[in-house]
């Protein structure tokens, strides 16, 4: 699984825009959405890009947290543990094009869920 920049749900086009696209795929993520082309850039510059190998935890529940990634290639599972049993149970598969990470980089508050590399 490698982490890098990727897309999420598009920018609806504006009144009038004959099917205008986002041009900078960090615009087509809602929480980079507003930012310029240029201002895109600089974000990306700042960026590391990291690649797992199968079966790595990439971040783990309760962890602090202060990043977020993007996912180029490759699988992750997103997982929780259950608070009464300690049983750790699947909550989603998350495939190239999606991100996480993003709250506890937000929000400050430690990592909500462990995730882990299933494909490369």
């Amino acid at each position: 699984m490698s982490s890098a920049p990727t897309t999420s749900p598009e920018r609806p086009a504006s009144a009038g825009a004959a099917d205008q696209q986002p041009q900078h795929f960090l615009q087509r993520i809602k929480l980079f959405s507003a930012l310029s082309i240029e201002d895109c850039q600089q974000v990306v510059k700042r960026m590391k890009r990291r690649d797992f190998p199968p079966n790595q935890v990439i971040v783990r529940e309760g962890a602090p947290g202060s990043s977020m990634f993007f996912i180029t290639s490759g699988m992750v599972e997103v997982r929780k543990k259950d608070p009464h049993t300690g049983i750790e149970f699947l909550l989603s598969y998350m495939a190239p094009g999606q991100n996480f990470g993003e709250m506890s980089l937000l929000t400050g508050k430690p990592r909500s869920a462990t995730v882990v590399s299933t494909q490369a």
